[in-house]
């Protein structure tokens, strides 16, 4: 059981996913999520967003919650502050990028590449459509992809999503695993989304990097996520935590557990957990 000390005393920054955890499923912040995280910074307790959505789709949410704190995006290979500057970067390398675009395309799976804050797809169909709603982005059709990589004058990727099926997913991380062979990070972000991150990448990378930035010990970090891809983070944090809609594997490793889900003000229970407000919040 975890004590109810002073968060002064135990925690000074709260990371938090974005989709299925801050916001509800019309992402939108339940309001609740809102006042709890104007509370959290009240006390002296930073918070973050730590999301693979890009700064275009991350800042609204900056906004609404006033956050002061820098924020992860791109599931960890970017850390920019509450105007939006960079401060740390990494990319991925064309030839990885190269490979792993062909060996997904020839899995039947839909390519998305990031880079220098745009969305680039080889050319505007149903889920292209469908997925640009969801992230709040506009995707930018550019015929082949292969050629904007090894386009040497234009900037290294940041990212590559791959979109197909479940079951494709979940065989498609394990060969790119193999076949990358340690040079670049391989997630599911969803169980039907691989993405493909620079080397050293991930949530929990940039959690690390974000507590040094901040001079916080990482024990004294809170991270909240419901995926996969929040798996690492919530592991490394010095709480994890999930909501009650997570994916079974991040439950099984949290350290709490909320009893409402992100549609529910999930956030709005961890904060009054964490300032220790008993009869609002207790373990699962």
């Amino acid at each position: 059981m975890y004590s109810n000390e002073s968060t002064e005393q135990r925690y000074r920054l709260l990371v938090m996913d974005v989709d299925g955890t801050l916001v509800d499923d019309r992402q939108r912040i339940p309001s609740e999520n809102v006042r709890a995280v104007q509370q959290l910074q009240d006390a002296g307790i930073d918070c973050a967003l730590a999301t693979g959505r890009t700064w275009i789709s991350a800042e609204p949410y900056i906004r609404e919650l006033a956050l002061s704190a820098p924020s992860i995006l791109y599931n960890g290979a970017q850390i920019v502050d509450s105007a939006g500057t960079v401060l740390q970067e990494q990319l991925l390398d064309p030839a990885t990028a190269l490979t792993t675009l062909d060996y997904a395309e020839r899995h039947g799976f839909t390519p998305f590449l990031y880079r220098d804050n745009q969305v680039l797809v080889g050319s505007i169909t149903p889920l292209v459509t469908e997925q640009a709603r969801k992230d709040g982005v506009v995707c930018r059709e550019v015929g082949v992809l292969g050629e904007i990589i090894e386009n040497t004058d234009g900037p290294s990727p940041t990212k590559l999503l791959l979109v197909g099926t479940e079951a494709g997913a979940e065989r498609l991380q394990r060969e790119l695993r193999v076949r990358l062979d340690g040079e670049a990070t391989v997630i599911r972000s969803e169980t039907h989304f691989v993405e493909v991150l620079p080397r050293d990448s991930g949530k929990d990378a940039a959690l690390r990097r974000l507590c040094t930035l901040r001079g916080i010990e990482i024990g004294r970090s809170v991270a909240i996520g419901d995926n996969l891809n929040d798996l690492e983070m919530v592991q490394a944090a010095g709480l994890g935590v999930a909501p009650r809609n997570a994916h079974r594997q991040v439950r099984a490793c949290a350290g709490y557990v909320c009893r409402r889900d992100n549609s529910e003000g999930a956030i709005a229970e961890l904060a009054a957990f964490l300032l220790g407000d008993r009869h609002a919040a207790s373990k699962s």
